[in-house]
């Protein structure tokens, strides 16, 4: 049953890149995966800006050849429900970009549905938007032709169009061309749809809607509500979620560079309209591998505390869905208010044990400090330094232990290590091998 066309043209949620960033004091503490995911996550991670990508992407590649997913497989939307992970996205076969279905228990292995594709071609012709679950009855907007499109499913599998679609149209100006990549959600009472516009020559932006209904929308007046900041860059495949009072938006921005490369940039807003762009992290992940050539279309839910994204990367002209995860970190507390926070204090409920004690766990299997014990500690963990500093290779020995000693210059500027074992890092990497010529 095939679905989604997209011609060769806007079927994708968002387009290309993301460039290595040598932000250093971003990349330590557990960014590394291991074909698993670590158990330790980093020690001052910055909750849905810092990313840590799976090692083993792609965890969705391409189909048999001259199958309905042979040439990409793209646009992930993904909803957990109970244990389960469910996604859909699309796959296009060079022709035709049509919507497939997959389940997960991990949200890394993926067992895609025999029946695939699941929503066909006579239902649209564009590229999946947003899938939400509203009570038992599932929701999807998707790109219709140049317009948006709705439709309704009681299982995630069958779906229905809506006989009046489609729901949202096109415009003048801004819009003039077509609107996209409908991002949508859920607010009370109201739905509200954030999408992506263009017009003739120009750059592409981002409007608003919103509606009672999932059916019947007004634009906001004051559209388009985000544009980019420099000429010849884009603003495109929002994504946004709602946290209490804050929305959330990670979107495509285009490299003003020769070939005009997307990557992933964070940005916030309290009433959805007016935004504020994260210009000391942006663009808040990093590329390679399987994505070497374009990171771009996330899409990320809040599971149990941590952020979990799948996404679109592209290599070599292929694109594959990925996966990458953004860690909740506890902020740092003081429960027993004895001046000393429990990075420092082996026993934080008990002020008078151990009262004022630097003790440290140096994750390499030597314990530190006075009378400590794992179990009794906050693990700062200080092994993946050297990991980082590795990965790539130094070119030489002073630039691993520069590399080293920028990282433990964070954690003592943000009071996650003493003075002490900012000296112990330093001074292991320094009488290290890593970076010397081999004899």
């Amino acid at each position: 049953m095939p679905a989604f066309s997209t011609g060769g043209g806007w079927g994708v949620r968002g387009k290309d890149v993301f460039e290595e960033k040598n932000i250093m004091n971003r990349k330590f503490l557990g960014l590394l995966f291991t074909g698993v995911l670590l158990s330790c996550s980093p020690a001052y991670a910055e909750l849905g800006i810092d990313w840590v990508k799976y090692e083993g992407n792609p965890v969705l590649t391409l189909g048999a050849y001259r199958s309905w997913e042979s040439d990409h497989v793209h646009n992930p939307v993904v909803v957990k429900e109970g244990s389960t992970y469910k996604m859909w996205y699309d796959g296009y076969d060079g022709q035709r970009s049509r919507t497939g279905y997959a389940t997960s228990t991990d949200g890394i292995n993926w067992t895609e549905y025999s029946g695939n594709p699941v929503i066909s071609s006579e239902l649209g012709n564009g590229a999946i938007g947003t899938i939400i679950l509203d009570g038992s009855t599932y929701k999807a907007w998707a790109e219709l032709g140049a317009d948006v499109g709705y439709w309704i499913s009681s299982d995630g599998i069958i779906w229905t169009p809506y006989a009046g679609n489609p729901v949202l149209t096109h415009g003048t100006g801004w819009e003039s061309v077509a609107i996209s990549d409908p991002m949508v959600i859920k607010d009370g009472s109201v739905y509200k749809m954030w999408y992506q516009g263009g017009e003739p020559g120009s750059q592409h932006r981002i409007g608003y809607a919103t509606s009672p209904d999932g059916i019947n929308w007004t634009k906001y007046a004051g559209n388009p509500i985000f544009i980019p900041v420099a000429l010849g860059t884009w603003a495109i495949n929002p994504f946004i979620m709602k946290e209490g009072s804050l929305y959330k938006m990670w979107y495509g921005d285009a490299d003003v560079s020769p070939g005009g490369n997307i990557r992933i940039f964070y940005a916030t807003s309290t009433d959805g309209i007016n935004w504020n762009r994260y210009y000391s992290a942006n663009p808040v992940v990093i590329n390679g591998g399987f994505d070497g050539q374009h990171a771009l279309a996330p899409w990320i839910i809040n599971d149990n505390g941590d952020y979990k994204m799948w996404y679109t990367g592209q290599n070599n002209g292929q694109m594959k869905i990925g996966y990458a995860i953004s860690y909740f970190i506890p902020k740092v507390k003081d429960a027993d208010s004895d001046g000393f926070d429990n990075t420092r204090d082996c026993n934080d409920n008990n002020a008078t044990i151990y009262p004022g004690s630097t003790e440290h766990f140096l994750s390499e299997g030597i314990i530190y400090g006075l009378n400590m014990t794992a179990d009794d500690c906050t693990i700062i963990n200080v092994s993946s330094i050297y990991a980082d500093c590795q990965n790539p290779s130094p070119k030489n020995h002073g630039q691993y232990v520069s590399c080293v000693a920028h990282a433990a210059n964070v954690l003592l500027g943000e009071g996650q290590i003493d003075d002490n074992i900012h000296s112990l890092v330093v001074s292991t990497a320094a009488k290290s091998d890593i970076g010397k010529p081999r004899k």
